[in-house]
């Protein structure tokens, strides 16, 4: 498991056969089947009912004396009950495969030997929310995968797209994450406070405090998404060579991105529909726009 405390590994640019693990190849945890899907999409509409409820007492406050800020918060609330609603309609469930299991674990073993990191869990949907990522949740280290993903690569593209994120495992970029989510939190609270201070500062505005505060946190998300990119591009050029391939890192660029296209088309709308579901429908500038990356692999390559 990567730590807070752990140091850098560097990448270990070697042949792609053999192993650095000493002794017995370490087996891959795969997280276990979660609930139905059915559970996980309920789970996610009475979330949605939650947010509807809030808009509802946001709408109440804009009649009975705060008919700015309570409008505004009502909008807000409710933009987020439909894009859960959204959500629930494409959430599926963590299941197991034996075919993505065969396919994987050598790739994994290999790579993450190859940078001396520990092995992450790994962690497989049957939806398209997030195509891959590494994230750190309740003291494990996952690398989370889309079953359409894996489905959709070939070998060669499924081992380009776990390289790009075991790179982020091995310098340990989720400490930066953590500071970004940090960040956005505190600075959204202070401002949701702020707000809710000015409107009168009474139990009632709820709903102002809540929206205030979501809003915030976005923006401030918004302005620090940028700072992701120079991660992204370490892990694009390290992945490439990781992996022994770039070609397949852009191939596995171009399907990835076409899911995601396709997903947020679901999720979202398409506009002008999507444009009312703003700031929630943008894409955060987390990563750089897909034709730069590839350009700079075709150098590479």
């Amino acid at each position: 498991m990567t730590s807070d405390e752990s140091p850098v590994p560097r990448v270990v640019r070697q042949s792609m056969t053999g192993s650095n693990f000493p002794g017995p190849m370490p087996r891959i945890q795969f997280a276990p089947a979660t609930r139905s899907q059915k559970s996980e999409v309920r789970r996610v509409r009475i979330g949605a009912l939650y947010f509807v409820a809030l808009g509802l007492w946001g709408v109440v406050l804009a009649m009975t004396g705060e008919p700015v800020s309570g409008a505004i918060a009502a909008f807000v609330l409710l933009e987020f009950a439909l894009a859960m609603f959204g959500v629930s309609r494409i959430t599926g469930q963590v299941i197991t495969d034996d075919e993505v299991s065969r396919r994987l674990t050598p790739i994994l073993i290999d790579l993450c030997s190859k940078v001396d990191c520990g092995i992450p869990r790994v962690v497989l949907r049957n939806d398209s929310l997030r195509g891959a990522a590494v994230q750190q949740r309740k003291g494990n280290v996952n690398l989370l995968l889309s079953r359409r993903l894996v489905d959709a690569t070939s070998d060669a593209q499924l081992r380009a797209i776990v390289a790009h994120e075991v790179i982020h495992l091995a310098h340990n970029d989720l400490r930066f994450a953590k500071v970004r989510s940090l960040v956005a939190g505190l600075g959204g609270a202070a401002i949701g406070i702020a707000i809710w201070v000015a409107s009168g500062n009474e139990l009632r505005n709820l709903p102002i405090l809540l929206a205030g505060m979501m809003v915030a946190m976005m923006l401030i998300s918004l302005l620090l998404s940028p700072l992701n990119r120079r991660l992204e591009v370490r892990a694009d050029v390290e992945g490439a060579a990781l992996g022994g391939d770039a070609q397949a890192v852009a191939e596995a660029l171009i399907v990835a991105y076409s899911i995601s296209d396709e997903t947020r088309d679901r999720l979202y709308g398409r506009p002008p529909w999507r444009w009312l579901l703003a700031p929630l429908s943008w894409r955060m500038p987390t990563h750089p726009p897909l034709d730069v990356r590839i350009a700079r692999l075709s150098r590479i390559g």
